[in-house]
């Protein structure tokens, strides 16, 4: 999913297996990104884990501990840009205004204990006291530079969340990197890497190494030199604030679009459901186009706010989302699941109620009914149907409504006794078939996947008979497992000499045809009840009504 967010890797997939995960990478909710960040979280409450990228406008900032603010979008944008000593010894790990909350301090072997982690030129929100706080005895010399005949590169490096961005409380110590050295070839007793940058740049969640270089050393700076001191008569090394930070929060079409591109290619990402959020149609579309490319994936939508906004009569909210669905998407495939609702639920990390799109619950639904069972069952109804951490709905569709909006093939979120449940398992698809029920789609998502997978070992052997029946032989046994756990009713795999003629074997490829009859659902129950007389036989009556 793509998603705005006020912290994080941006244009990169990060793999979040829970809330907290998503929270710790990507922040909490702000009144800018809290309907990406529910539609993901809310996903995460059902499913065991959620590919993410973030979104970022071109103009966003990191923070800088210089003058000049630049933009670093991950690792990978790191290791490419041309940063300049402006951009400061320090820049936040991401964009963000987040990241002005950020303060580090650097001490060397000339900075006694009992200094002020903070200079005098330096304010921060609170008192951070002073090193003896955080270090048990100043930095000195390492023992690879003793060896060397070197001296005096060790430093400790400090962050901290100055205004309580990150930690909730201004001034705490958020990560530390003690007795790192100045030398660019430092190493460690065990043999890793010991220079400052290497060991910042590996291992610090908050900042990255700038252009510039602490106190006296610089790119040419090794472990056999002596770093002597050139604070000796102040009271700390370095100290700085971050500033420049700064979100933009995208609503640009194009760079969803972008993001969602990273998700194309399923020889290096997984993704089974890929969920729309409260992007623009176009982007759906294109989503569609990319589950259709894939052929193993179902993207997950919702209406648009104004379309069940609270305030509407049923009629009119019925007639919006068939609008939505038929001339707004107006895309007739099977890879594609519209609810037709909005819930209200409680942010608990603002204290305020939110209307959040239910696309990403009936994906995790979904996802929920996978993990249980397997990718054939559905994640709808009284059983498997059932929404989380939902308050209310933006409104509940009486019968002839949610018939109405059925036949359109976006599918009902209703509350009944104090539940809220999703009854319907149609996909996108306009015209009847057996794709047009999601557990259908999902079978054959599944089958031609690990089918396929399994036939890639038979490349370059011979195409013979034995090879042939060795191949056909194993999608059976497979075949016969997805029908013992109740995916199909029947199979046929046809994959002989009948399809494999000379002309298909001297153009050197193999075809194999597979028959499915898969399993329906059931949308309706019919109950019939019938008065029987007392001189009357069952057997008379039962079949005749």
């Amino acid at each position: 999913m793509a998603v705005n967010a006020e912290w994080g890797p941006a244009e990169e997939i990060f793999l979040a297996d829970s809330e907290k995960t998503f929270v710790d990478t990507f922040g909490r909710p702000t009144e800018d990104t809290y309907k990406d960040f529910f539609v993901a979280t809310n996903f995460l409450s059902y499913s065991a884990s959620l590919n993410v990228v973030r979104v970022v406008d071109d103009v966003a900032k990191n923070a800088v501990t210089g003058n000049t603010a630049v933009l670093v979008k991950n690792i990978e944008d790191y290791e490419q840009s041309t940063l300049i000593d402006a951009n400061g010894l320090f820049i936040a790990r991401y964009p963000g205004a987040k990241g002005n909350s950020l303060f580090v301090a650097v001490c060397d072997s000339s900075t006694p204990l009992t200094a002020n982690v903070t200079s005098d030129d330096v304010t921060t929100l609170v008192d951070l006291g002073t090193w003896e706080s955080y270090v048990s005895t100043i930095p000195g010399t390492s023992t690879h530079a003793s060896s060397l005949g070197g001296s005096l590169d060790e430093v400790h490096i400090l962050v901290f969340d100055n205004l309580g961005y990150f930690s909730g409380t201004a001034g705490t110590l958020l990560e530390k990197f003690e007795y790192v050295s100045l030398a660019t070839n430092a190493k460690k007793e065990d043999g890793t890497n010991n220079y400052y940058k290497d060991v910042v740049n590996q291992s610090s969640q908050y900042i990255w190494a700038g252009s510039d270089y602490l106190f006296n050393s610089d790119g040419s700076s090794v472990i056999s030199l002596d770093f002597a001191p050139i604070y000796a008569n102040t009271v700390t090394g370095f100290a700085s604030t971050f500033i420049g930070g700064d979100d933009v929060y995208s609503s640009n079409t194009a760079m969803y679009s972008s993001a969602y591109e990273m998700f194309e290619d399923k020889k290096t990402v997984s993704v089974s459901h890929l969920i729309a959020g409260t992007v623009d149609s176009s982007v759906v579309k294109e989503l569609v186009s990319l589950a259709e490319n894939r052929g193993d994936c179902v993207v997950y939508v919702s209406p648009q706010w104004s379309d069940v906004q609270p305030g509407q009569t049923q009629s009119a909210i019925a007639t919006k989302i068939a609008t939505f669905k038929e001339t707004t998407l107006a895309t007739d495939s099977s890879y594609y699941f519209v609810d037709g609702n909005w819930k209200y639920q409680y942010d608990k990390y603002n204290d305020v109620n939110r209307w959040i799109p239910c696309c990403g619950d009936t994906a995790g639904l979904k996802a929920k009914a996978e993990l249980d069972n397997d990718a054939w069952w559905n994640g709808s109804g009284y059983s498997r149907g059932l929404l989380r951490n939902t308050i209310k709905l933006a409104w509940n569709p009486k019968e002839v409504y949610m018939g109405q909006i059925y036949k359109k093939s976006v599918n009902p979120i209703i509350s009944e006794g104090g539940r809220f449940v999703l009854l319907g398992d149609k996909t996108g698809l306009i015209k009847p078939s057996a794709f047009d029920r999601i557990n259908v789609r999902s079978l054959f998502n599944t089958l031609k996947t690990n089918i396929s997978d399994y036939l890639k070992y038979g490349l370059f052997d011979f195409n013979d008979e034995f090879t042939r029946e060795q191949l056909k032989a194993h999608v059976e046994v497979y075949l016969q497992t997805v029908k013992s756990r109740r995916g199909i009713e029947a199979f046929q795999v046809v994959c002989d000499e009948s399809n494999n003629t000379g002309y298909i074997r001297d153009n050197n490829q193999l075809v194999m045809d597979v028959y499915i009859k898969p399993s329906k659902s059931i949308n309706w129950i019919v109950l019939n009840m019938v008065n029987v007389g007392s001189s009357v036989s069952f057997n008379e009556v039962i079949g005749k009504i």
